[in-house]
């Protein structure tokens, strides 16, 4: 904290002993250190993390964080070519992708607030993980979806309204795992 409070910046690696001192050169007897980067300026991608991110340890998307104090939003960003939109909270889970060439636009809401995990969707549906600290009301729309479109979670057939471009759905509180078969 000195060397932060005398010079507003910080070494990316600290040496495991001496002193930090921004006289050492970039590459030194204690290895390199870019001495203008800050690891706490990532601090801004945690909250971003919390609405909206790429799964790490497998293939798909995470959102949702029913737990946070306030509603936290994030729009305008651009995922895989698409423009995105996504919400957080209590009240509400909600992504909306305004398509692009690749992808098709969609739109996910979950009231009150749940977490997805490994959420992807392809031709012949969608598939993903929630965790829901009470029963949600699910609306998943999507251009083609039908009536015939169908709703598998925890495995076993859920009852679903389906209409043109829209499935509606209850989940249970709890871990469930959710199949949506576009009809």
């Amino acid at each position: 904290m000195e060397y932060w409070n005398r010079c507003f910046h910080a070494y990316e690696n600290y040496p495991p002993e001496g002193k930090v001192d921004h006289r050492f050169l970039y590459i030194s007897p204690w290895g390199g250190r870019e001495i203008r980067y800050v690891w706490s300026a990532m601090m801004l991608f945690c909250g971003l993390e919390e609405i909206f991110g790429p799964e790490v340890t497998r293939p798909g998307v995470r959102f949702g964080n029913p737990h946070l104090a306030r509603e936290a939003s994030w729009n305008g960003f651009i995922y895989r070519g698409a423009v995105m939109q996504a919400t957080a909270g209590r009240r509400r889970t909600r992504v909306q992708c305004e398509g692009s060439p690749g992808e098709q636009e969609w739109q996910f809401t979950a009231e009150p607030g749940v977490t997805i995990r490994g959420f992807r969707h392809d031709a012949a549906g969608v598939q993903y993980d929630a965790i829901c600290p009470k029963p949600a009301a699910v609306q998943f729309h999507r251009r083609d979806i039908s009536a015939a479109a169908g709703v598998r979670v925890g495995g076993k057939p859920a009852r679903a309204a389906a209409n043109a471009g829209m499935l509606a759905f209850e989940l249970p509180a709890g871990r469930s795992s959710v199949r949506i078969a576009i009809g």
